[in-house]
This record gives C-alpha cells, sequence and structure tokens, in this order.
C-alpha cells in the first residue's frame, strides 16, 4: 500500500463518477480520516521496530520477549545500554526461534549478527564446533553472544571473529574453499577466539 491513500484511491474512482465534484469531495474527506489513521499506525510501527527503538520503545519490546534491561554477567549487575540491549533483546528473540538444527542455528544467528555471508560454521569434532564471523563485537556483546547463543544440547561452541579480510583455511585436494569468506596464505587471516 502506498504512503499516499488520497492520491491513489481518487485515481481507482470510476469515469463514471470521475466528473462528480461532490462524490470527489464525499471520497476525499472519508480518505483524509484514513490517511490520518495510516500515518499513526506507520509511525508507531516505525517506533517500535528494534533496530529504530531507543529508550522506553526498547524497554517494551524487550518486556515483551522477556528480555529485562539489567543482566548478570561476569562483571556482576549490568544495566545495558541501547545498542547492546538491541543486540539482547535480539539474543532472546533468536533463541526462541531456534529449532535445534544447523540451518536453523546459521539462520538465527545471521539474524543476530546483520550477517549472512560473513559467517562460518565448522564442526572440528564430535559435539563440538567453531562459529567464526567477520565483526567486532563490544565486550558486552561477547558476554550476551556466549551466554545467551542458541545452540543444539550439548554442543560446545567456539567462538572466533576477525575484523577484516576472510578467515585463514586450508583448500581442498582441488584448491577450493568451502566457503566464499575463507582464503589460504598470504590472504586469509587468523580468527580472534572470543
Amino acid at each position: 500500500m502506498s504512503t499516499n491513500l488520497i492520491t491513489e484511491y481518487l485515481e481507482k474512482i470510476t469515469s463514471q463518477y470521475q466528473n462528480s465534484t461532490k462524490f470527489k469531495a464525499t471520497v476525499q474527506l472519508l480518505l483524509q480520516q484514513l490517511q490520518k489513521t495510516y500515518d499513526g499506525y506507520t509511525q508507531i510501527q516505525n517506533a517500535f521496530d528494534i533496530d529504530n527503538a531507543v529508550g522506553l520503545q526498547l524497554d517494551v519490546i524487550g518486556e515483551i520477549v522477556g528480555a529485562p534491561r539489567s543482566i548478570n554477567l561476569s562483571t556482576g549487575k549490568v544495566e545495558l545500554g541501547d545498542t547492546d540491549y538491541r543486540f539482547f533483546i535480539k539474543a532472546i528473540i533468536a533463541r526462541n526461534m531456534f529449532k535445534g538444527d544447523r540451518e536453523s542455528f546459521l539462520e538465527v544467528t545471521s539474524l543476530l549478527l546483520n550477517t549472512s555471508t560473513d559467517m562460518i560454521l565448522i564442526e572440528t569434532s564430535a559435539m563440538n564446533c567453531t562459529l567464526s564471523f567477520n565483526q567486532k563485537l563490544t565486550d558486552i556483546q561477547e558476554e550476551i553472544l556466549q551466554e545467551y547463543l542458541a545452540r543444539p544440547c550439548g554442543v560446545n561452541f567456539t567462538l572466533t571473529y576477525i575484523t577484516t579480510g576472510k578467515i585463514f583455511a586450508l583448500a581442498d585436494d582441488n584448491g577450493n574453499y568451502s566457503n566464499p569468506n575463507l582464503a589460504g596464505f598470504d590472504i586469509g587471516h587468523f580468527a580472534t577466539e572470543i
């Protein structure tokens, strides 16, 4: 639906009534009220978009998903600022969306980290995985990720990141990499463990 409802709907009046000024004026009057309602709805929707919300708006979203602004971390009880609180809310949402399989894990983690291609999940051994991503997080976000990341029960995760370039890896026998974010000597970078 377009933003200007008045113009959109006035254009839909059939040719039979196009020259009827009273009919068009009545329709326009009704559409003005509809436009005000639509604009108000759009403002509320934008105000409570998790990526745009701030302060009390984030508190309302956090209350809905069960994410308090004050959480216990290794440093004690912490009152989260808007950026870290937004990340925490997304972590709780991701955890609630997680279905327990590899595809679901990659989907919810990419939503949390706002990335889809710059993330690699490597199964290093039985019940052990390494998740590498191309993003530096704040210390609080790193701890939230360690504590609240959705993961299959019993699977140990090592979290690593790089800030620039591709992650160092060895190619297969044909010289190919399993992911476009991997590269070999002179190009790939070693990831930093969180």
